[in-house]
Order: structure tokens, then sequence, then C-alpha cells
């Protein structure tokens, strides 16, 4: 549970990089990546220089890619606080959307064949209750996030 008693999904795994162990964690918001580095490193218990390195060194694994919204701005907080850099990391916020190939735009267009209610996008989303038309734009952004990461998957060819 994260703050404000909003629910992630989180996947957490540990990872033994000589003698350092690293709680792994996939996350939803950057700004959890920028706390789990920030502890990690101010943790006096562990060995600074190893741990330093552990991290550069996983951050630029060249099978890894760390994929998501406004992680450039994350990497770059890394770079100037902790001189940390990362090998791959691959951009997908709205910026980048305009970028797609013909063949990659017209398979968002098949996904996207439904009309998505553009009306509850000023309504007061505090609310307790919502509307059926709010529930209906979560809804199809949940869907819409989903087909589009099923894409993202199916490319790097990746099925567990």
């Amino acid at each position: 549970m994260g703050p404000e008693g909003i629910h992630r999904k989180t996947h957490s795994s540990i990872v033994e990089i000589g003698v350092a162990r690293i709680k792994t964690t996939v996350t939803d918001k950057n700004s959890d990546i920028d706390c789990l580095v920030k502890t990690f490193l101010s943790n006096d218990k562990n060995m600074k220089k190893i741990i330093v390195s552990s991290l550069f060194n996983f951050l630029n694994l060249p099978d890894f890619t760390f994929v998501g919204i406004g992680i450039q701005n994350t990497l770059r907080k890394l770079e100037s606080e902790f001189g940390l850099t990362c090998k791959n990391a691959v951009e997908v916020g709205p910026g980048t959307w305009n970028q797609h190939l013909a063949v990659q735009k017209r398979l968002i267009r098949d996904i996207v064949s439904t009309q998505k209610p553009s009306s509850p996008i000023f309504d007061d989303w505090g609310n307790y209750l919502l509307n059926k038309d709010q529930i209906q734009l979560a809804a199809w952004n949940a869907h819409f996030a989903f087909r589009i990461g099923n894409l993202l998957l199916d490319a790097l060819d990746y099925y567990p």
C-alpha cells in the first residue's frame, strides 16, 4: 500500500551482486524508485562503494530495459544526485506518442475502436461515488493501457 492509502501494483525480488543484496521492485510510480534508491544509498549499514557500483552495474545491464512515463526525469536526478547512469531506458510518455510509425498507428487505431467519453475528464474525481461516464472513462483507460502493454510485450517477444 502506498501513500494516501492507495494500493499500488508492485513486484519485488532479491538480487545478490557480490556481497550486496538488492531488493528490486517493479512499481508504477517514479517517486517510489527515487525513494528506494535514496534509502538504498543512504543506508550506513551497507558498504557504500559496493552498493553504488552494484547499483550502477544493475542499471547498466545490457539485457534489461527500464521503461516508464517520466523515466528520463528520474534518470537525470539519479545522475545529478548520485552519479548513476542507466544504459537502456525508454520513455513512453505523451511526448513520444506522436513518433509512431504508420504501422504502429494502425495497430493503435485497431485497439481504439470505441468512442472515448470526453465529458467526465473535467468532473470531480474526488467524489466517493463516480458517475457512469467516469466509470466508463476509467475502464476505457485501463483497457487501453492493457492492450498497449500487450503490444509492447509482443514486440519484445516476452512471454512469461
